[in-house]
C-alpha cells in the first residue's frame, strides 16, 4: 500500500494504487508506477482530481449565491445532480476514508493558499464591478461562475497532459475527460456566463498563474508501509 501526504500537512493521505488515472479505467496508480517514478505516477493520477475539486468548491459557492438569489434554479438543480453522480463514481472507485482524506487535503491546501486564491476572486470580481457598474447583488454569483469556467479549463489542460503522458508510456490510449463532471459543469456554467464577458487582465492571468503554479508545485511524500 503506498501513502502520500500534501507537503504542507504531516497526516497521511493514502493512496490507493488501484485508483485509475482521471478519465482513463483502465489504467491505475499500480500501472503507471511500473512505467514511471512512483511520486510521477502519484501526480499523475490525483493532480487533475485536485484541479477538479477546487473546481468544485467553487461551484458550491456559486450554487449558494444561485440560492441566496433565487435564479439559476433549473440549472442548479442540474449541476447538483451532476456533482451527486461523480460522488458515487467517485465511491467506487476509492473508500469513504480515503475520499475524505484527500478532500481535507484540498481543503487545507486552498486554506494554505487562501490568500492567493482570494486575490483571483478579487482580480476578476474587480474587472466585473469595473465593466458592469449597475449590478447589485449579482457580483458574486458572475464571479464564482467565471472561477468554475477558469478552473475547468485548467482541469482540461491537465486532462490533456496526462493523456500525452499515457500515450507516451502506457501505448495507445484513449481517454476520456468527459467521464468527469468537469466539462458538464462547464458548458452549463458558460451559458449562464456568456453575458459576462471580461476583459482578460494582467492582473487576472498573474492571478490565475499564481494559483496554478501552487497546485503545480505540491509535493506528495510518499510512503511504503
Amino acid at each position: 500500500m503506498v501513502f502520500c501526504d500534501f507537503s504542507i500537512d504531516n497526516r497521511s493521505l493514502g493512496v490507493d494504487k488501484g485508483l485509475f488515472a482521471p478519465g482513463s479505467p483502465g489504467v491505475s496508480v499500480n500501472d503507471l508506477a511500473r512505467k514511471l517514478p512512483e511520486d510521477v505516477a502519484v501526480k499523475i493520477a490525483y493532480n487533475p482530481l485536485i484541479i477538479e475539486e477546487m473546481c468544485f468548491y467553487y461551484v458550491n459557492m456559486m450554487l449558494g449565491a444561485f440560492a441566496k438569489l433565487r435564479i439559476n434554479k433549473k440549472e442548479g438543480r442540474q449541476i447538483r445532480q451532476i456533482m451527486a453522480q461523480r460522488d458515487k463514481e467517485l465511491s467506487n472507485m476509492v473508500s469513504h476514508d480515503s475520499i475524505a482524506r484527500f478532500r481535507g487535503n484540498v481543503k487545507q491546501f486552498m486554506a494554505e493558499y487562501a490568500r492567493d486564491l482570494m486575490i483571483l476572486y478579487l482580480s476578476i470580481n474587480g474587472e466585473l464591478k469595473r465593466l458592469y457598474p449597475h449590478f447589485d447583488e449579482e457580483y458574486d454569483s458572475i464571479t464564482y461562475m467565471l472561477l468554475v469556467i477558469a478552473f475547468a479549463h485548467y482541469y482540461h489542460r491537465e486532462c490533456s497532459r496526462v493523456d500525452a503522458i499515457l500515450d507516451a508510456t502506457m501505448g495507445a490510449h484513449d481517454t476520456d475527460s468527459e467521464a468527469s463532471a468537469v466539462p458538464h459543469i462547464h458548458k452549463i456554467v458558460s451559458r449562464l456566463a456568456a453575458p459576462y464577458d471580461i476583459e482578460r487582465q494582467d492582473t487576472i492571468g498573474l492571478a490565475l498563474k499564481i494559483v496554478v503554479r501552487r497546485i503545480e508545485e505540491i509535493d506528495f511524500n510518499i510512503i511504503d508501509r
